[in-house]
């Protein structure tokens, strides 16, 4: 299982620097789409939270029914190539209503090891929801590592006027 770290960490996105436990000389992961799109899905499909690294083609197939439950609707499955890529997935499981979201910000590498930057948005009272739920998750491909994956969080709430 991959470590999670929970920190609540005013990262901005591109400047990951200074986060307590990640080494200095770390370097930048690209964050690619399907083929353009960074997945980030009101309704990803999983109803507890998710941290996840894909690396081989088959949890792939697994997760991406998992993202789209309803065969009907599920789009192709995106081809990655495994032996290069894998696929890092966030969810934050079932929330009570819209507005809720997860995003992946950036990631970063040093030695095999790599941190993810995750955000979960909360929307503040004062924000219009509407009393559905929703599964929030994001997806992303980057370059394949082999070593432990680090999940750096922090929250952040939408005021609304």
């Amino acid at each position: 299982l991959p470590a999670v770290c929970a920190l609540a960490l005013a990262i901005s996105c591109g400047t990951m620097t200074g986060v307590p436990g990640l080494p200095g000389g770390t370097t930048e992961m690209e964050l690619r789409g399907f083929p353009d799109d960074v997945l980030e899905l009101e309704q990803g499909g999983y109803n507890t939270r998710q941290r996840l690294v894909v690396r081989t083609d088959d949890d792939w197939r697994d997760v991406w029914e998992a993202l789209y439950p309803n065969d009907e609707s599920r789009p192709p499955r995106p081809t990655v190539d495994f032996s290069d890529e894998m696929v890092i997935v966030v969810a934050t499981g079932t929330r009570p209503s819209t507005g809720f979201s997860v995003h992946i910000d950036g990631a970063r590498e040093a030695n095999g090891d790599f941190w993810v930057f995750v955000r979960e948005v909360t929307p503040s009272l004062s924000c219009n929801r509407t009393p559905l739920a929703t599964h929030p998750a994001a997806v992303v491909r980057v370059d394949r590592r082999d070593g432990d994956a680090t999940f750096v969080e922090r929250g952040e709430t939408t005021v609304c006027d």
